[in-house]
């Protein structure tokens, strides 16, 4: 439709679906839109913040596991028993890496903090809608990244979501590139997503009365369980590819000074002819 101050397009939202998040087309644009909202966000101004980061409430929550675990009845520890095993030997490094964080240095602005499939509705191809900022808040840009990049998934954490996640990574740093300290956080950010998620199932469990719903949630638990023990050992390959465009960047640097200095050499060589 045409206005007075411009033309725009008009969409019907209640046609619009959410992402898919194996379309690596959607998931290229809804990295570019999140970037352009990271730009536009980190003009805003901000009041004194004295909410808790998320890496502060992580250890928080860490330092309460043995409090939480000894509300656990026998029932709510034999559904969880396997996943518990792996997910006590997961915690330490996860803890390591998280302490090892300059977290508290790292660029802040008005994050999205819900960036998830549900959350991004495409319309004939096109992002039409991004709802739920509800949970919007002033933290670190890294964590919204991380938010986007676990929730690419609606299921098990596989070779095709590490493909969703180079699509994904490489779209937003080609618009708004990250800094080194940020792209070196999103491993140990990742991890301490779903380490969170973990804890907080653990504290849900013993107060679900209804078995049904018990279930259902000590099945999340697991979830996020076997979800982390992939990140434990898909860290590699994460580096990997959050670091591919910072090493693009060196090697087009690198090129570009010994094109110059190739073209001194020559100059020299003419000078002396």
């Amino acid at each position: 439709m045409t206005l007075p101050w411009g033309s725009y397009s008009a969409y019907d939202v209640t046609a619009a679906q959410k992402m898919d998040c194996e379309d690596p087309a959607q998931v290229s644009k809804a990295a570019a839109a999140l970037a352009t909202f990271h730009k536009l966000t980190a003009a805003y101004t901000h009041p004194h913040n004295t909410q808790e980061s998320f890496v502060q409430e992580f250890l928080q929550r860490l330092e309460e596991l043995q409090m939480d675990l000894k509300s656990l009845d026998k029932s709510s520890m034999d559904l969880m028993s396997g996943s518990m095993q792996l997910f006590k030997v997961s915690l330490p490094r996860v803890d390591g890496l998280v302490s090892d964080l300059s977290y508290e240095t790292l660029p802040r602005l008005f994050i999205h903090g819900s960036y998830r499939c549900s959350n991004i509705l495409f319309q004939d191809g096109e992002i039409v809608r991004i709802p739920n900022l509800e949970r919007s808040r002033y933290e670190t840009r890294a964590l919204d990244v991380a938010i986007a990049l676990a929730e690419l998934t609606r299921s098990v954490y596989d070779a095709v979501y590490l493909e969703s996640i180079n699509t994904f990574f490489s779209s937003y740093d080609n618009i708004l590139s990250l800094e080194r300290a940020e792209k070196e956080a999103l491993p140990a950010l990742l991890m301490a997503r779903e380490a969170y998620r973990a804890l907080r199932d653990i504290r849900r469990i013993p107060k679900t009365q209804d078995q049904r719903r018990k279930h259902l949630q000590a099945g999340k638990f697991r979830r996020h369980v076997s979800r982390l023990d992939w990140l434990k050992e898909n860290q590699e390959w994460l580096q990997e590819i959050f670091r591919g465009q910072e090493r693009e960047d060196e090697t087009c640097s690198a090129l570009r000074v010994e094109a110059r200095s190739g073209r001194e050499d020559v100059q020299v060589f003419q000078e002396a002819a």
